[in-house]
């Protein structure tokens, strides 16, 4: 029932939008007659009212679709802030493990313990 009484409004709605553009069109120049040929003028005054019943369609599409986009990114934007911080500490860890290798390559070198180290910085590395 809304489908019919929403055709039947927009038919008059584009009834009116022909009469207005009618209208405006028999108070213009006659300059602005030379430029068309009156083919073109009759297919104007048919198209381009159905392409304005036709546009809200389109908008009503882009709406609905833009917002999905806008909560898709802004899950993901939240999503992504989280992994850059898991990844930052696990950097500043790994790094940590790093420069406390190299400060103390002495005693690492002197322990034999370069595999083990390379092993413990590896690791780290690989987890984030």
């Amino acid at each position: 029932m809304s489908g019919v009484l929403f055709a039947y409004t927009t038919e008059r709605q584009m009834k009116k939008l022909r009469a207005q553009v009618l209208r405006h069109l028999l108070y213009l120049n006659i300059r602005w007659y030379d430029k068309l040929e009156s083919p073109q003028l009759s297919s104007r005054l048919t198209v381009d009212p159905i392409k304005a019943k036709d546009g809200w369609n389109i908008t009503l599409v882009m709406t609905c679709s833009m917002s999905c986009m806008v909560i898709s990114m802004g899950a993901m934007l939240k999503i992504m802030q989280k992994r850059a911080v898991h990844v930052q500490q696990m950097y500043a860890e790994a790094g940590a493990v790093a420069e406390e290798t190299l400060g103390s390559i002495r005693t690492v070198s002197s322990l034999n313990a370069e595999k083990r180290a390379f092993h413990w910085s590896t690791c780290w590395l690989s987890m984030s």
